[in-house]
This record gives C-alpha cells, structure tokens and sequence, in this order.
C-alpha cells in the first residue's frame, strides 16, 4: 500500500474582507438627559422660607381641596426644617388630602430630636383625627417609642403608646422575675 505524497504548495485561500468598520477619527457626543421641571431624586430639594410657608398656610381652611393639593404640591417641591414640617402636618385641612408617599415625605423632614413639647402635642393631635393612610405614614416614618407621641394610640389600637411601653415593661418584669422551671431526674 502506498501512501499519496502531500502535494508541494499549499493552496492559498482567499482572506475574507473585514467585517467591522475601521473605527471613527471622532467620538460620538454623549447622550443628553432630557431636561425635565422636576430636580433628580438624588438632587437636594431647595429650602424655602418660614415665611412662605405662613402665607401658603394662612388661610388654607377656607381653601377646597383641590386649591390645598396644590398648595402642598407646591410646599413639597421645597425642603423643609421641622418647624415647618410640624406646621404642615398640623393642619387638617392638609392631612385630609395628603397622598401616602406626600404623608411620608412630611413625615421625613420631621426630627424628632428638634421638636419642642408643644410641636410634639400639636403634630400628635393632629394626626391622631388624621385619615388611616396619613397615621400609618406617621406611625411607618416616625420612631413612636422615642417619647414625643406618648398620648398617641397607633392605628387599630385600643391604648396610647404610653400605656403600650409600660405593659411590656411590667411584662419583661414577670418574665425575668418567674423562677426557671425545675427538672426531677427520675431513676
């Protein structure tokens, strides 16, 4: 049996022309963000001035609703400091038309921290008669339990905050005091 000799040239095969484009001199310009009226989420919210706030509140109960949507509309497009947010949140003309996210973006620029006893008073009362949403905003975006909203009773709730934290106390009493239970071995 004899073997085939390999032939002496290889033939040659024709090399595909490119398929990708030689790359541009220039780079294309960025996309833009469209420009929109409203600031980036991220972006800081301008504050406002006391003032401004008086005046949007000063007559806000002779108002109709839709007449306060756009008020607090307005009032939430800026960043307010606690005063003005417990000034806000104290009106029930307000807290009547306030949607859950607006309720906890009121509630957000509340620090407990700053608010005097009368503000905790005046914010606590006011929303105790507040529609279900705005209470459980408030009660989701606020600690309760800091000492501000004693008086306050959370929603579905039969007893005030207060009275809430001393049950549990007088709870943890029993339970640390109740002697460990006690195990006979039988033999």
């Amino acid at each position: 049996m004899t073997i085939p000799e390999p032939p002496a040239t290889i033939p040659t095969i024709p090399v595909p022309p490119p398929t990708i484009p030689p790359p541009p001199d220039t780079l294309p310009e960025a996309p833009q963000a469209p420009e929109t009226s409203q600031p980036p989420k991220d972006a800081p919210l301008p504050p406002i001035s006391d003032k401004a706030v008086v005046e949007a509140l000063a007559n806000i109960e002779q108002a109709t609703p839709t007449e306060v949507k756009a008020i607090v509309t307005e009032l939430l497009t800026n960043a307010l400091t606690t005063d003005q947010a417990v000034s806000v949140a104290s009106e029930p003309a307000v807290l009547e038309v306030l949607t859950n996210a607006e309720a906890e973006q009121v509630f957000e620029q509340v620090a407990v921290e700053e608010l005097t006893t009368e503000q905790a008073i005046e914010l606590v009362a006011a929303v105790q008669d507040a529609p279900t949403k705005v209470r459980k905003a408030f009660e989701a975006v606020l600690n309760l339990f800091q000492g501000f909203a004693d008086d306050y009773v959370m929603t579905n709730q039969t007893v005030p905050i207060k009275t809430r934290r001393a049950l549990i106390a007088l709870g943890a009493v029993f339970l640390v005091s109740a002697p460990a239970p006690t195990r006979r071995n039988r033999r």
